[in-house]
């Protein structure tokens, strides 16, 4: 703390930062902490007092600076290991703002709906960024929240596409090579719907907006169930051969059959 006059400035308010010169190693940005206006025989100063950065608010001044212990606060870790000699579904981290050189002990990753033999089983890949916490602020007792993306680790999609006019129009769940499920809300480039395709370009479309559900492969075989036409029609392309096959009979019945 310390305290500093000034010609009149009403810009000097509590919670903003100063700028004091000439100070030696103590030159530097502070925060005001309390001001003094004075008007004295057509003269006008300002005193004021001032502390370091350590925060700005009314909270800030009233907590006592105290260290932070690693296990009292959750920390970024890196995943360098995830094969759980248990089978439990742990990980192992390091933290790069407390060493580079150790592991963790084996950390539990928090999952959707995590229970006997059920569950959301999608374990973090080794070098993902996650967020640690820690039981009763233990750091021997870590547990993975959440994976978290950052400026080399994007998500799947751009703000642009996953937001329209404030709501989220598109979820996406894509694996590290690619295959992917997404749930369209609202129609873009892509049709209201639920889409699911591999990485290799095999894709179930069930497109709402459109009333369609379609089968597609690789090499362009295709399988349709269409309702938006006037007549609903089921359509069955091959960039090969068909072949239809049964143990028992086939039949084939229609208002009318054509045979090209």
């Amino acid at each position: 703390m310390a305290d500093a006059r000034a010609e009149g400035n009403p810009k000097i308010r509590p919670g903003l930062q100063v700028q004091l010169d000439e100070l030696g190693p103590y030159t530097g940005k502070y925060y005001v902490t309390e001001t003094r206006h004075i008007y004295a025989e057509r003269m006008y100063d300002t005193e004021f007092s001032v502390r370091g950065l350590r925060g700005g608010d009314f909270l800030h001044l009233l907590t006592p600076q105290t260290p932070v212990k690693p296990g009292q606060t959750p920390l970024v870790g890196i995943v360098t290991d995830n094969e759980d000699p248990e089978s439990m579904g742990r990980v192992k981290v390091k933290f790069p703002t407390l060493t580079e050189d150790h592991n963790s002990n084996w950390a539990r990753v928090v999952s959707i709906g995590a229970a006997n033999g059920r569950g959301f089983d999608c374990l973090p890949e080794i070098n993902d960024e996650v967020l640690v916490a820690f039981e009763h602020g233990d750091i021997h007792r870590p547990y993975v929240i959440g994976g978290v993306w950052n400026g080399e680790d994007a998500p799947p999609n751009s703000a642009s596409k996953n937001v329209q006019n404030g709501k989220v129009r598109l979820r996406t769940f894509q694996t590290r090579t690619g295959h992917k499920i997404r749930f369209v809300e609202e129609d873009d480039d892509t049709r209201k719907g639920i889409y699911v395709e591999t990485q290799g370009g095999y894709k179930v479309q069930l497109n709402e907006s459109e009333r369609f559900i379609k089968l597609i492969t690789e090499g362009g075989h295709q399988f349709c169930l269409n309702d938006s036409t006037p007549i609903p029609q089921i359509t069955m392309i091959s960039t090969g051969n068909i072949a239809i096959q049964a143990i028992g009979e086939i039949t084939v019945k229609g208002a009318a059959i054509r045979l090209n």
